[in-house]
This record gives C-alpha cells, sequence and structure tokens, in this order.
C-alpha cells in the first residue's frame, strides 16, 4: 500500500516493523519495495533491501535485473551503470540484452 503510493518513509518502516515483529517479508513485499526505490531513485537504499533479500533466501538475479530496466527505460543511464557495477560487485549476473538496452 505505501510503496505502490510511492510513500518511502511509511513502507520503509512498516517493512522494518514487519522484520522486528518476526514476520518474514514475502516475495511481493521485497518486489512492491524495490520497485518504489527504484522509480525513486534510492539506489544505495535499494541496493541494502536488495541484499537483505537475498539473505532472506530468495534469489535476486531476476529482481536486480528489473530494477536495471527502471533506471535504463526512465534514462537515468548514470543510475543504471552504477545499479550494473553493483551488480557486478554483489555477483549478481544479468543478461547481454538487458545491458546492451543502455546503448541502444
Amino acid at each position: 500500500m505505501h510503496a505502490s503510493a510511492g510513500q518511502v518513509d511509511a513502507a520503509m518502516r512498516l517493512y522494518h516493523s514487519m522484520a522486528n515483529a518476526g514476520t518474514r517479508p514475502g516475495l511481493s513485499t521485497f518486489s512492491a519495495l524495490l520497485t518504489m526505490l527504484a522509480n525513486k531513485r534510492l539506489l544505495d537504499l535499494a541496493a541494502k533491501v536488495l541484499l537483505e533479500m537475498k539473505a532472506a533466501g530468495f534469489p535476486i538475479e531476476v529482481t536486480a535485473s528489473d530494477l536495471l530496466m527502471i533506471y535504463i527505460t526512465d534514462g537515468s543511464t548514470d543510475l543504471a551503470l552504477r545499479w550494473l557495477w553493483f551488480m557486478g560487485s554483489a555477483g549478481i549476473r544479468t543478461n547481454n540484452c538487458i545491458i546492451r538496452q543502455l546503448f541502444v
């Protein structure tokens, strides 16, 4: 609800309160939160949440690539390159078709 409305602070409070209450966020929670963070251009916070998603046992390659596409389609080349660098440094792979979109 907060993520779909773009309410970063409220969404992050809810996310942290879930963890503090012992409720494990699901894939849809992570996806909504990460999409909101990418759309708000909060790359560092998105990277932190993505690594928390990985630590929770979820596969992250598709989600990381989806966020890369958000930056690419938004025309945010600098953010796309920074995200791609983060992905590489975290050992997250993407496919060449997505990378080529940076140069179209």
